[in-house]
């Protein structure tokens, strides 16, 4: 018996040391149970703990993440916070269980949540302040329509500041400027109910005023008034300051447009509005010189005339040098605001050579566009083009159409007469290296109207990209595109300039450009009438600028209209290194055929992501 005493004070002193002594242990994971209402990703998101698995500490070289008890602490109250904020007043977060292996110096969590039942709201009423003027019914009607938190939902304390944000949002959009919202919440914790009067104060309605321009130098003022998209006098509405200013944007004469509404300068209940606008440099040139495994050296001047022959037209002169164009001379003049606000004219005359894997091609002519943009993101064209094609003689490649009987083309110049018409929807952001978002396009094309046009036919194009942030700033980034041309000739020859080909740094990375597909007996690709092709990349930060890619494509051409058969798809796989610059990244890529025997690896060096 005096020997217990003695272990009791042994116990004493060596079990308060555990807790201290499992600080810095590795965080192998952290299991969440009990959770109904939100997933475990999302309560992670409100948490400091961060255990590294495998993957991320070797491959992603991210350091271990080291245990902290106050750390758990701090994340336990903040999944408390979280699930009040939420509508869960009575939830409990605890630690449920602590697995601790000393020997590997590793702890694995589990936290337990009881979240309880939520608040739900009740009766919402919508009233004048004391001493404002009560709203139109309708109008009152309109605000309710607008409510997340109505009658009967969980309560959400982000909610319900939207909801303010929202009305207040809607009154100034009606007119009402100088709108105030406030609330009155009433809570029943025993009912588990919040009742919500919206309190609104909607002020003097009023309308624009005056339009003064500001900025101006050898831009004329009466280019930019046709553009607001509103009146004096008009019911105020903020939403029609934006659209005037993305319209005065879009002249492409000036490098800042600010439109603004002088709330503070209000005349009785009309408020003027001043257009401030900073001019681009009416001519300005860009020279750029670079080096690509396809395009080897390149050289290309860009010349860019705004205010070309009067008024908001601009001219780009282009001209460029590489292995694939020997010379690439290309002049846009383009007039905004053809017929309509949202629709812009494009005259191109051009003059190139083309020297690809399969083809050699001198082109002249003339391409007359007409762009529309629907939305901010939806834009699509109709273009009508001319064009006088010489096919140098030694490259002309032959083409097996449906009959099975190899046949050249008929002449090697020719003439080109085609109309083409496209949509596309593009959420995709930022610019160079797309995060996010979505781009969708199609695009069909006839050839053979008028003119002594040689070859008649259609070719349509499809395509589809996608862009999803991982965590971390990795981005899964995938695309699908395909393509067909049906022949109307007797034997069904398409320009060699026309086919789909496959394989390159945009395509199958697999196999050199255009190298992927039918080829004649010398191995000279000859291109084909299907084409459908597809990748996935993973693209994962390594440090500052520089990240990582690990790829998949497979894709291929096929000779004949519609012949596309999933059976016959080729496939690649590789990495390769991004370093962002100020024009684009610059891209390595190191590719191989999966599946095939005796292939080199593909090295491809560009500017630009592959998609």
């Amino acid at each position: 018996m005096s020997r217990i005493p003695g272990i009791a004070i042994c116990l004493a002193l060596v079990l308060p040391l555990t807790v201290p002594a499992q600080e810095n242990y590795r965080l192998d994971a952290v299991e969440i149970s009990g959770n109904r209402t939100f997933g475990d990703d999302v309560l992670r998101q409100q948490m400091v703990l961060d255990p590294q698995g495998t993957f991320s500490r070797v491959v992603l070289r991210r350091d271990p993440f080291l245990f902290s008890g106050e750390i758990l602490q701090n994340d336990l109250r903040r999944l408390t916070r979280f699930y009040q904020r939420e509508g869960f007043l009575n939830v409990a977060v605890s630690e449920a269980e602590r697995r601790v292996d000393h020997a590997e110096q590793t702890i694995r969590l589990t936290i337990a949540i009881e979240e309880g039942e939520a608040v739900r709201v009740g009766p919402v009423a919508l009233l004048p302040d004391s001493g404002a003027t009560a709203l139109p019914a309708a109008r009152v009607d309109s605000l309710r329509s607008a409510l997340a938190l109505r009658d009967g939902v969980r309560f959400r304390d982000e909610a319900l500041s939207a909801d303010r944000d929202r009305l207040a949002q809607r009154l100034v959009n009606a007119g009402y400027p100088f709108a105030r919202v406030t609330y009155r919440l009433t809570l029943d914790e025993a009912a588990g109910r919040a009742d919500i009067r919206w309190l609104l104060s909607p002020g003097e309605r009023c309308v624009f005023g005056e339009v003064r321009i500001t900025g101006t130098v050898e831009a004329d003022p009466a280019l930019i008034r046709p553009l607001v998209a509103f009146s004096p006098g008009d019911r105020y509405d903020p939403r029609l300051l934006d659209r005037s200013q993305r319209r005065i944007y879009r002249l492409g004469l000036f490098q800042i447009v600010v439109v603004k509404s002088l709330l503070g300068k209000r005349d009785g209940n009309a408020i003027p509005v001043e257009i401030q606008v900073r001019e681009a440099p009416r001519l300005s040139s860009k020279l750029g010189v670079g080096y690509g495994r396809e395009e080897k050296f390149r050289i290309f001047t860009e010349t860019r005339r705004l205010g070309f022959l009067s008024g908001a037209r601009r001219a780009v002169l282009y001209a460029k040098h590489s292995a694939l164009e020997p010379y690439n001379l290309d002049l846009k003049v383009t007039r905004p605001f053809f017929l309509t606000l949202a629709t812009s004219l494009t005259y191109n005359p051009f003059l190139r050579r083309q020297k690809e894997p399969g083809f050699d091609v001198r082109r002249y002519g003339l391409n007359l566009t007409a762009q529309h943009s629907f939305t901010d993101i939806i834009d699509g064209f109709v273009s009508y083009g001319f064009e006088r094609v010489r096919l140098d003689t030694a490259s002309v490649a032959r083409v097996t159409p449906a009959s099975g009987v190899a046949t050249a083309l008929s002449t090697d110049l020719y003439n080109k007469s085609s109309v083409t018409a496209g949509l596309t929807r593009d959420s995709s952001q930022p610019l160079f290296s797309p995060t996010r978002g979505m781009l969708s396009s199609i695009s069909a094309t006839y050839s053979g109207l008028g003119f002594n046009s040689t070859y008649h036919f259609w070719r349509t194009v499809a395509e589809l990209r996608r862009y999803e942030g991982l965590g971390w700033d990795v981005v899964l980034a995938w695309k699908v595109k395909g393509g067909l041309i049906a022949s109307s000739d007797p034997d069904e020859i398409v320009p060699t300039e026309e086919r789909f080909y496959a394989g390159g740094s945009q395509s199958v990375r697999g196999w050199s450009r255009a190298a992927l597909g039918p080829s004649d007996a010398d191995g000279t690709p000859i291109g084909g009438k299907s084409l459908l092709e597809g990748s996935v990349e993973l693209r994962v930060p390594v440090w500052r600028w520089i990240s990582l890619a690990l790829f998949a494509d497979g894709g291929n051409v096929w000779l004949d209209s519609r012949g596309h058969q999933p059976a016959d798809l080729r496939y690649a796989a590789g990495s390769g290194l991004r370093i962002e610059t100020p024009i684009g990244p610059v891209r390595l890529d190191v590719a191989r055929p999966v599946g095939e025997d005796l292939r080199d690896y593909q090295i491809f060096l560009s500017v630009g992501q592959a998609f």
